[in-house]
């Protein structure tokens, strides 16, 4: 696990597994450092061009991870409070880079 610029974010290469059939990609299990309990999973698509953005999240956890395509995720941290407060960070994913985060 690498820590990012912004405190409390952490960043996790993923592995791919790949054979003749396509590959696997195991984003987190529970036996892992850093998991942090099971709320809920969704997926969504941005269609090539769009812009999602932004979104403040006051007392939640988010973990990331791009199964299809590419993202950059951009991360501001608004806590006035944190060593990292006023830092942005860029983070790309996806691809031959999965990441989570």
């Amino acid at each position: 696990m690498n820590n990012a610029s912004i405190n409390a974010v952490a960043i996790t290469p993923l592995k791919l597994l790949e054979n003749e059939h396509g590959h696997l990609m195991e984003v987190q299990r529970r036996d892992e450092e850093g998991f942090p309990g099971f709320g809920q999973t969704y997926v969504t698509q941005s269609f090539r061009g769009v812009i999602k953005a932004w979104y403040c999240h006051r007392n939640q956890i988010d973990q990331m991870a791009v199964i299809s395509g590419f993202l950059k995720l951009v991360l501001y941290d608004g806590r006035p409070d944190s060593s990292s407060f006023g830092t942005v960070e860029e983070i790309e994913m996806g691809g031959s880079n999965p990441k989570l985060v």
